[in-house]
């Protein structure tokens, strides 16, 4: 199963997430459980860098497992979009989940820094 830990800080803002594991759905280089949460994640980094142009935290730890955090974002606009965009990941994983279930969990997590 893939985990997702979706990490917030005490304001209930998105910082970062941390997906972990393989969905199991199908064998490996042919799950599309894996392949739609691999993209969703990668896709929501990239954006964050490319288009927003911040500079995100982003390790990946070994195959399966990526890590991405976010600063702390001065500039309010700034915020809003990475926010929009963690949002908009965080939909698109409720879906796979809710067409794929048993193959993807979702938990949420409150940092204190």
């Amino acid at each position: 199963m893939v985990e997702v830990i979706l990490e917030s800080n005490q304001k209930g803002e998105l910082v970062g997430f941390k997906i972990e594991g393989h969905a199991g759905f199908e064998q490996k280089g042919q799950d599309i459980v894996c392949a739609a949460v691999s993209i969703l994640a990668q896709t929501t980094a990239a954006s964050i860098q490319e288009i927003l142009q911040v500079e995100p935290e982003v390790l990946r730890v070994q195959d399966g497992n990526l890590i991405c955090r976010i600063g702390d974002l001065k500039e309010p606009d700034k915020k809003k979009e990475v926010q929009l965009l963690l949002e908009s990941m965080v939909l698109g994983l409720k879906e796979t989940s809710r067409n794929y279930p048993g193959y993807l969990e979702i938990k949420q997590r409150k940092i204190t820094s």
